[in-house]
């Protein structure tokens, strides 16, 4: 995996694939976000920040 990543901005790209995936998942971890159809909204921030 060491040869994965060849610059800063490979690291910041993988992580906001996965960052993306696991934002998606967030609505069925929380009743209360499934109940109002959203997603976490740190998490959120979080995806734009990586952006």
């Amino acid at each position: 995996q060491k040869d994965e990543f060849r610059s800063v901005v490979d690291v910041v790209e993988s992580f906001l694939t996965n960052a993306q995936a696991t934002l998606a998942q967030t609505t069925n971890l929380l009743p209360v976000l499934k109940k109002a159809g959203v997603v976490d909204s740190g998490g959120a921030g979080f995806v734009e920040i990586l952006k």
